[in-house]
């Protein structure tokens, strides 16, 4: 016990030796150590500003680290921005020149006679297209927990309209057999060659179906089938469009007919629908830019203010500020360079996970370009380089000896 309480005895002397001015310094810097770079066989070959930078990374991991994933995290948030801007169009060509490609659409009432719309029909060269609401399930004796409420839809199998597997190709549905849309086939665990049930919504029959084709649809998600294989199970065909590249306004005068509609008026209306993607474009680029200045300028100032000392040992030893600003601009573009390589490839998936949550109804797969990624690093460098210019001034007004004066 004696023993024990001289050496705490001692070491209260020696705390209260420390002059005031000498508690108020900073921490001595922490003793250099060789890192892992250093074992590289080319280290030597490498020059001054890589051997330099490579060590202040191994040094400061963790302030590195955050700067790659912020850069990643802005470099995702830049490729949706980018992405977005040719999103509408490239929906419009999935839509109306490849589901929809006719030229006129014809919605139709419910009361109309199955007799007329035929007749009418095979005047124009059309399509007529069924869409009603169903249940659909595994099984026949399904509990409602089961039981998936969905929607149908009938074609006669004419191409005006289409239907896409998972790579956006056209598909044609053979008959006797249902197609069914990829995210309720997800859902309910069926693949190709299973047996499903459905009935309309508004009936209490079943029927039994094979699956031939598992779809893709963006918006309508359920199943598909011929108008033949429809009829066979025993259901009313009611028309709710007709598809045609005739002109079909010259029928608008029917009792049956809604509205009439041609594939450019669709295109505007759509485009009209779609402009808060133009806002959400800017939001994007705007919180991406924000980011990445954010995340940059934090690790660059606290890189700078951490190596403040070694910056004034070089001046002192006659290294230029230019040279000096070089140093710390290439870490940066380093830094920024393998967030963007980390971010890109996630680009698509979270793209198209993004746009998927707006309802369970959606199913997009989505394609983004090549000179959107090219155009996100671009923008994401330029960030980098300018942000790396806003520590020059700092670096010519750094005053050497009041730096060094607090090492001694």
């Amino acid at each position: 016990m004696e023993s024990e309480f001289q050496i705490s005895h001692i070491s209260c002397r020696k705390i209260l030796r420390i002059k005031p001015a000498q508690a108020l310094r900073p921490a001595p810097p922490k003793s250099g150590k060789h890192c892992f770079f250093e074992t590289l066989p080319f280290w030597s070959k490498l020059g001054f500003h890589m051997q330099y930078n490579l060590r202040d990374i191994s040094r400061a991991k963790l302030r590195s680290g955050m700067c790659v994933l912020g850069t990643a995290v802005g470099m995702l948030l830049m490729v949706y921005g980018v992405a977005c801007s040719s999103l509408v169009d490239e929906m419009i060509a999935l839509t109306y020149e490849t589901v929809q490609p006719a030229k006129w659409q014809m919605k139709l009432s419910e009361d109309a006679a199955l007799s007329e719309l035929d007749i009418l029909s095979e005047d124009v060269d059309g399509e007529l297209v069924m869409v009603d609401a169903i249940e659909v399930a595994k099984t026949e004796s399904a509990v409602s927990t089961e039981k998936k409420k969905e929607t149908i839809t009938v074609l006669e199998g004419k191409g005006f309209y289409n239907l896409l597997d998972t790579e956006q190709n056209v598909i044609s549905l053979e008959p006797g057999e249902v197609s069914v849309s990829r995210k309720l086939a997800e859902d309910m665990d069926v693949e190709i060659g299973d047996e499903i049930y459905w009935h309309l919504y508004t009936e209490n029959d079943w029927h039994r179906a094979n699956v031939g084709i598992i779809y893709q649809s963006a918006e309508i998600q359920g199943i598909t089938c011929l108008r033949e294989d429809f009829e066979e199970s025993g259901e009313d065909f009611v028309p709710a469009y007709l598809f045609s590249d005739e002109n079909l306004r010259n029928y608008a005068d029917k009792d049956y007919v809604i509205s009439v509609s041609s594939n450019q008026e669709m295109v505007v209306a759509f485009e009209k629908s779609m402009e808060v993607v133009n806002v959400m474009v800017w939001m994007m680029i705007i919180f991406s830019v924000v980011l990445i200045v954010v995340v940059l300028y934090n690790s660059g100032n606290l890189s700078f203010h951490e190596r403040i000392r070694e910056f004034a040992t070089l001046k002192v030893l006659g290294m230029q500020s230019g040279r000096i600003r070089r140093i710390l601009s290439v870490q940066n573009f380093w830094l920024s360079l393998i967030g963007i390589v980390i971010g890109a490839p996630l680009g698509k998936a979270t793209f198209n996970a993004m746009m998927n949550t707006n309802g369970d109804n959606f199913d997009y797969n989505l394609t983004i370009q090549p000179w959107c990624y090219v155009v996100s690093a671009i923008l994401v460098l330029a960030v980098s380089v300018m942000i790396s210019f806003l520590f020059s001034k700092r670096i010519k007004k750094l005053y050497m000896v009041e730096v060094l004066k607090g090492v001694e």
